[in-house]
């Protein structure tokens, strides 16, 4: 009750956002609410969803996602439209209220959809490629649940196949293969092109695009050369630290005392 009277008192001063982030983990609260999105989930939050913290001096709440099966249907839904009072859309509303939030938004979107993300699809080559899983991770990530559970479909479509269509019950050679080729052919290529342009809609993206880093993440260091560069188009310069810090400072978006103004490849020595 105090989480939810602090939202509903006005989330656009960092002082009463910040007195929100003391109860509620707002970045995992971010990744909960895009993979929901993402998904396209139909059946929620109107119910279907769970917060959870532990009772201890400090601990904030995090959503989890719970029975989630209506997703991955139509590539163009939408639910961001979803408002539910007493329910995560109407935290998800009123935070958006603040600057400081929508920006930490977008940078969890970045991080995500960037390439090395985990919903990453190259838009020069969408399409799901076991050769290269690189180009369609999200798909890579569901292929590799699937590879689990394949031998279970079986037994599942035993179980419910001929209860849900007793003429000509499901089967997993039949119909969860063809669900599963147009999942992989059509939903995955497409899906996070869609959610960029649903959440730019909601000016949730700035107008614009983060630089570029090359690699994206992952080599192995120290010995790597980083580089970065604005999307064609883009003008300005780049500012960055490396001490892990921001460097636009938290509140005004003024540049850091530590921040250096890119002109060239970074040695990571560690």
């Amino acid at each position: 009750r105090t989480m939810r009277d602090l939202a509903r008192a006005g989330l656009a001063s960092n002082a009463q956002y910040e007195a929100l982030g003391a109860y509620l983990d707002i970045p995992s609260f971010i990744d909960y609410m895009i993979i929901n999105y993402y998904a396209g989930n139909e059946d929620w939050d109107h119910h279907n969803w769970y917060a959870l913290r532990r009772r201890v001096p400090g601990g904030r709440f995090r959503f989890v996602s719970w029975d989630a099966e209506h997703v991955l249907e139509g590539v163009t839904r939408n639910v961001t439209g979803v408002q539910n009072l007493e329910s995560p859309t109407e935290y998800f509303g009123r935070l958006r209220e603040n600057a400081e939030f929508r920006l930490l938004f977008a940078d969890h979107m970045n991080r995500h959809f960037s390439p090395g993300g985990a919903l990453h699809v190259d838009p020069a080559a969408p399409a799901w490629d076991p050769a290269h899983p690189e180009r369609n991770v999200p798909a890579a990530r569901y292929m590799d649940r699937i590879r689990e559970i394949d031998p279970a479909i079986i037994g599942e479509s035993a179980r419910w196949g001929d209860v849900r269509r007793p003429a000509q019950p499901y089967t997993r050679d039949l119909d969860w293969a063809a669900e599963l080729s147009r999942i992989l052919g059509s939903w995955f290529p497409q899906r996070s092109n869609v959610v960029l342009g649903q959440f730019r809609a909601l000016g949730l993206l700035p107008a614009l695009d983060a630089p570029v880093l090359s690699p994206p993440g992952g080599d192995v260091v120290p010995g790597l050369v980083l580089t970065l560069s604005l999307p064609a188009g883009t003008p300005g310069s780049i500012l960055y630290t490396l001490d892990g810090t921001d460097p636009r400072e938290y509140g005004t978006g003024a540049v850091t005392a530590t921040a250096s103004t890119y002109s060239g490849p970074i040695a990571i020595t560690g």
